[in-house]
């Protein structure tokens, strides 16, 4: 086991994938005995609290709450002395169970799939048992034969109906409070990012980055050297807008911020 003190940089996928039927309420990733606590996020909140970690690395849409970055109630106000480079991709799903956005009045959410889905779900009878219908035998020996299609209606993988295009306030607010507050304890912090994928009637990038003075922006106002902090967002077209408390946390931690708001 490596000792954890030595960590110096921590890169972790956890890979997940949205449903594609957006009407589907997500399982919940948090045991039912703790319907409120996030083990997941309070495990790696409490590894990145590693006195050496210098980069903390999570990618593949991971799912995620502010507990993350500042878990409630605290024993310990969290503290990272060393961590200079934060990268979280989060998926569009919250831990417990909900989606970080609602829908966009103007996604198209019409399927191909719609028709034959309700046909197909009103003739299954389970009466037959070829290698696309769903049946249990009785020998355990043979494996269960099931339908593919059914599966995937029952699941929501199918059909394919993207419309949660615009953030819901509700729930990252919180998420990007939370971010702060972590930040405000990072004296070393030169780049953090969070960042999404929506996937609506058409797909586009959700991010927050924070820049230290000196740091070079890729996107935002364009690419340059800025001499103070700065804060970029790429909302695309979910009409967020960034809370003005958590602005606040942001200036109190870092200074009077550069700020750029862009949809792309």
């Amino acid at each position: 086991m490596i000792p954890r003190g030595s960590l110096k940089r921590v890169a972790l996928d956890f890979y997940h994938n949205p449903l594609n039927n957006q009407d589907f309420k997500p399982l919940s990733a948090l045991i039912p005995s703790f319907p409120t606590t996030d083990h997941l996020s309070l495990a790696i909140h409490a590894l990145s609290q590693s006195e050496n970690l210098t980069h903390l690395d999570l990618g593949d849409y991971i799912v995620i709450s502010p507990s993350l970055f500042w878990p409630e109630p605290q024993t310990k106000q969290p503290f990272w002395p060393n961590l200079v480079w934060v990268k979280v991709i989060f998926s569009m799903n919250t831990a417990d169970g909900d989606w970080y956005f609602t829908r966009d009045d103007n996604a198209n959410v019409e399927s191909d799939d719609d028709d034959d889905a309700e046909s197909d779900t009103s003739s299954f009878d389970g009466s037959e048992a070829d290698d696309t219908t769903t049946k249990q035998n009785p020998d355990p020996n043979i494996p269960d034969t099931y339908n593919k299609k059914k599966v995937a209606l029952a699941t929501g993988e199918e059909p394919y109906r993207h419309f949660r295009g615009r953030a819901d306030p509700s729930k990252l607010n919180p998420l990007f409070e939370a971010a702060a507050q972590a930040a405000a304890q990072m004296p070393r912090l030169q780049c953090m990012t969070l960042k999404t994928k929506v996937r609506a009637y058409r797909m586009f990038p959700f991010a927050m980055t924070y820049f230290a003075p000196g740091e070079r922006t890729d996107w935002g106002a364009g690419s340059r050297n800025v001499d103070m902090p700065r804060l970029d967002w790429v909302i695309g077209t979910s009409g967020y807008e960034p809370e003005e408390s958590i602005l606040k946390i942001w200036r109190q931690a870092k200074g009077e911020i550069m700020q750029s708001v862009a949809e792309r």
